[in-house]
């Protein structure tokens, strides 16, 4: 049988073996495509994963033939954490999203990256990347 004191506190989320995470792509792409995977990271079990910043930021580099909308977005599991979207085909129209405060993933879950264009023609420039505190549950 094991004795303790209920009066002692857990240890802050940062005392309980915090490591910092990051992921994060930057590129073109050209052409359209549907949503594509640029990265993902999976919490291991017995984790959770503190997200405190989230950053987004994509351009067309050169015009369409036909427009249609593209986006960027991260997403934990499925939910969307944060997006930026481009409706326009001028070149270098731009769309940018910063995210700062706290989420946090779970063990198994899952944070990853997509981009989608259902443009005809051109290519965007993608950069998104995410930093997050990884720590025992």
């Amino acid at each position: 049988m094991k004795v303790t004191s209920y009066a002692v506190a857990r240890p802050a989320y940062y005392d309980r073996n915090a490591t910092s995470v990051t992921n994060s792509i930057a590129g073109f792409s050209s052409g359209p495509h549907s949503t594509t995977s640029r990265w993902s990271t999976t919490v291991p079990a017995g984790k959770k994963i503190l997200i405190e910043s989230v950053f987004l930021f994509m351009y067309r580099v050169s015009a369409p033939t036909v427009n249609g909308l593209t986006g960027y977005f991260i997403a934990v599991d499925a939910p969307v954490l944060a997006t930026c979207n481009i409706i326009s085909s001028l070149v270098l129209a731009y769309s940018t999203n910063n995210l700062f405060g706290n989420a946090t993933a779970y063990g198994g879950s899952s944070i990853a990256a997509y981009s989608y264009d259902l443009c005809t023609g051109g290519s965007v420039y993608y950069d998104g990347n995410f930093r997050g505190t990884q720590f025992d549950s």
